[in-house]
């Protein structure tokens, strides 16, 4: 986790020099970040006090609910957005219910819930980017932020799909298949926070933002 945080350090160094060039959704982001290393300490210490799980069912709807709202802009339909808020509040219900009554009071991984976060981000992602794959007005996607930052949300939510979908066997089952499945979350962290450094980057740029 030490090493986690000096990559959350990174990332943040790095939107500090685009701060006066960032957009709302890339200020998001930056907010995002510095609420994650915030996360990562509390983590640590509380992780020291004993069973500190019951952050991940805190941390969990908060990601659902920022991520969804940097990527929320584009959708033009009513339908898209009513989706969406449907599945933002699926959800909330299933992160308490998991909670509660599945996980033993918050005593292993919710799983279930994110699932549900990482496909509905993951597809909002890939959904924004196909629309800027097609948007005339940008000439080059590698000097767009949120081309980086669509790109990190789609390879972090699908990346790590799986290692959600099994992380509560192997919680139970293998201490093993619980490491590997910790190494494969940490890899793909590791390219999501290098894309959010690149966002940052052609932000202080100056360059067009979608």
């Amino acid at each position: 986790m030490e090493h986690m945080l000096y990559m959350d350090l990174l990332v943040l160094f790095f939107g500090m020099l685009a701060y006066k060039t960032l957009d709302k959704r890339t200020l998001l982001l930056f907010i995002h970040v510095i609420i994650g290393i915030i996360v990562v300490i509390v983590s640590r210490y509380t992780a020291t006090l004993g069973n500190n799980l019951y952050i991940s069912y805190l941390y969990a709807p908060y990601e659902a609910i920022m991520f969804s709202a940097i990527l929320y802009p584009n959708l033009k339909h009513k339908k898209a957005r009513l989706i969406v808020k449907t599945v933002i509040g699926l959800i909330l219900v299933t992160n308490l219910l998991e909670g509660f009554l599945i996980q033993d009071g918050f005593s292993k991984y919710n799983s279930y819930t994110y699932v549900l976060i990482n496909l509905l981000t993951g597809t909002l992602a890939i959904r924004y980017l196909l629309e800027l794959r097609f948007d005339k007005h940008i000439e080059n996607l590698a000097r767009t932020p949120m081309f980086w930052v669509a790109t990190s949300l789609a390879i972090k939510n699908f990346g790590v799909l799986i290692v959600w979908a099994f992380l509560r066997v192997a919680q139970e089952n293998s201490m093993d298949l619980l490491w590997q499945l910790t190494f494969i979350r940490e890899t793909v962290t590791y390219l999501t926070l290098t894309l959010w450094i690149a966002a940052f980057w052609v932000s202080r740029k100056g360059h067009y933002s979608a």
